[in-house]
């Protein structure tokens, strides 16, 4: 059975990069090496114009690669309770402008690949198969949503599931969510209801946030923007029914820290 190492993608999934590449362009992970300890892992993915990348310093490419992978933060985790390990525990990885070479691992640039990441990952002491980015509804978030006081902060890679066909009907609630949403704002601004905010130009968005719940991986939680307030809604996605059924069973829920 392969050994996958799990990455959240951290919001960028409709970037260029992300879609040229790996499926997001800031990626984040927290995990175990084959000796038990802990590391934090932030890398982001960057476009280099080939003006920039085949610029030669030295007689050598500054950058030999149009999609370049750089680690943003690399850090044993010795405190679960805080990120000061960032500052106090961090991973010394050389950083200079010579060209890549395959047997210099690990180094901060590399390309901005599954293979050169997992090159990367595995130089520090892991013995990954591959990698694969989770996306937004993926169901993977490294940091704890409000954890108590004194307990750890991370979600450990080891401890997900990944689920495609659960990550299917998330998306499949997500794209009936999108198309409330756009028809009742194009609704709103030709009515001028004042229902939503809209944009000064005249044109009109959907607006909304979806994620799944951090105990109950079939639930997902529905954050709506109003004009003046909030509304908030849990999904629950069930064995059977379509993602309408889901979302029109929603139930709507205190707004707790989500009010305006």
């Amino acid at each position: 059975m392969s050994k996958i190492l799990y990455f959240e993608g951290a919001g960028m999934a409709d970037a260029e990069t992300s879609k040229a590449t790996i499926g997001n362009c800031r990626i984040r992970t927290a995990f175990r090496l084959d000796d038990g300890q802990a590391v934090y892992l932030e890398i982001l993915g960057n476009h280099v114009s080939p003006k920039d990348w085949k610029t030669k310093v030295n007689g050598v490419n500054r950058c030999a690669w149009e999609y370049t992978g750089g680690v943003d933060s690399c850090h044993y985790i010795v405190d679960f309770t805080s990120t000061n390990d960032c500052n106090n525990n961090r991973i010394s990885i050389p950083n200079d402008d010579r060209v890549y070479e395959l047997d210099r691992m690990p180094r901060r640039a590399f390309e901005y690949n599954e293979r050169d990441i997992l090159r990367f990952v595995n130089s520090l002491g892991a013995s990954f198969d591959g990698i694969q980015v989770v996306n937004d509804l993926g169901g993977y978030r490294v940091f704890k949503e409000d954890p108590p006081r004194g307990s750890c902060i991370y979600n450990f890679q080891e401890d997900f599931v990944y689920d495609p066909a659960l990550i299917e009907k998330r998306n499949a609630v997500h794209d009936v969510v999108y198309q409330i949403e756009k028809a009742e704002r194009e609704e709103d601004l030709r009515s001028e209801g004042g229902k939503f905010v809209h944009f000064p130009t005249g044109r009109t968005y959907p607006n909304f946030s979806l994620w799944v719940d951090q105990e109950h991986t079939d639930q997902l939680h529905l954050l709506r923007y109003y004009n003046g307030h909030n509304r908030h809604w849990l999904i629950t996605i069930g064995d059977d029914g379509t993602a309408e059924d889901w979302v029109n069973s929603a139930v709507e829920c205190q707004l707790g820290k989500y009010g305006c």
